[in-house]
């Protein structure tokens, strides 16, 4: 993340939608796990201190971190959990979007809702839709539909099944 950008915001801290209590998201993209008391055996319990959850890049570039409740782990894409904190669930039809910082940058400044044709906008202006490694892939895209499985329990989302389309409709350089 830009130091800039962490000098120019007090960073705030607000719970996770479902996890209250246990997680809090930051207005800079930090995510902690709350001081609480947890199970540990039959009739034994121990507590956990507050501390700030280890992020790591997913394939898509997106940050991703690992959040636990009743036992059950599960990853999540950081910069949904600080939007839907800090902005509240997506309008319909609207989309998170990262600003100029991209993928890597979950602070509320470098995110917002926005279309999937503003998004075509940025990725356009930015020049990703231009780069040959994307356009010349020829690897085999089996599934687009919204929600379909990848394998491995993955799902593409709406954002991922436009821009597929997009790069399909885009003729290659050196076929």
């Amino acid at each position: 993340m830009s130091t800039d950008l962490r000098a120019a915001e007090e960073e705030q801290w607000l719970p996770v939608a479902g996890y209250e209590g246990c997680y809090s998201v930051s207005s800079l993209g930090n995510v902690r796990s709350e001081k609480r008391t947890v199970p540990n055996g039959p009739s034994r319990y121990r507590i956990l201190d507050q501390r700030v959850l280890k992020q790591w890049k997913s394939r898509d570039g997106c940050i991703i971190v690992e959040l636990c409740k009743q036992g059950k782990r599960e990853s999540f894409k950081v910069g949904r959990l600080v939007a839907c904190a800090f902005f509240g669930p997506p309008p319909a039809g609207k989309y998170l979007l990262y600003g100029p910082l991209g993928r890597g940058c979950n602070a509320i400044a470098n995110l917002f809702y926005g279309t999937l044709s503003k998004n075509d906008s940025l990725l356009a202006a930015n020049g990703a839709l231009a780069q040959p490694e994307l356009r010349n892939s020829r690897t085999p895209i089996m599934l687009l539909r919204v929600g379909a499985s990848c394998g491995g329990g993955a799902h593409l989302t709406p954002d991922e099944c436009h821009c597929i389309l997009t790069l399909l409709a885009t003729p290659l350089v050196n076929p």
